[in-house]
């Protein structure tokens, strides 16, 4: 069973469950829109920013997901946000994803150690046989953290989900 008040840290960074107080320094790095063309959200929008942070507490609360803010430990502030979600005890298990990082931190290293701390979490604690990601097909650079993290494409989905009319609408399974 998921521990809903984890948090996972290695030398760099520190994951913790995000709160509603995490508006502020959150909304100061989801400012540019064109950082959202892949996700499910455009979080440089205030009102969806604020309905996003309290839907992922809300669904934390619920045990139905767990959200996660990315802490840089040297400089203590928030770069980011990563999640588990559709999570399945009976099936052994989960997805991770849901992934963004404020641009003056992409590039860095952080998706890739994040989404590390997540996987031995899964594999080693919660001791899962699966662990699923989805990223948009057109999206190089997020299918690119997973496959340098040993996942591998098992299916594609065309027009699975949308995002609205400005957004591709087809995704892959790693």
């Amino acid at each position: 069973m998921i521990d809903f008040s984890l948090q996972l840290a290695n030398e760099k960074i520190l994951l913790r469950p995000m709160e509603s107080e995490d508006f502020d320094e959150i909304s100061k790095l989801t400012q540019d829109s064109v950082m959202w063309f892949y996700f499910t959200s455009d979080l440089s929008n205030l009102e969806v920013l604020r309905n996003w942070i309290d839907s992922a507490v809300i669904d934390r609360k619920n045990k139905k997901r767990l959200a996660f803010v990315i802490i840089e430990k040297v400089s203590g502030k928030i770069i980011g946000s990563t999640s588990f979600g559709n999570y399945s005890e009976r099936d052994k298990r989960i997805e991770i994803g849901w992934t963004w990082l404020g641009k003056d931190f992409q590039g860095n290293g952080y998706n890739t150690q994040a989404k590390e701390l997540l996987l031995n979490y899964c594999f080693e604690v919660l001791e899962l046989e699966r662990v699923e990601a989805k990223t948009d097909v057109l999206n190089k650079s997020g299918q690119k953290v997973f496959t340098e993290i040993w996942f591998y494409r098992r299916r594609h989905f065309a027009k699975s989900y949308t995002y609205d009319e400005q957004s591709p609408s087809q995704y892959d399974l790693f």
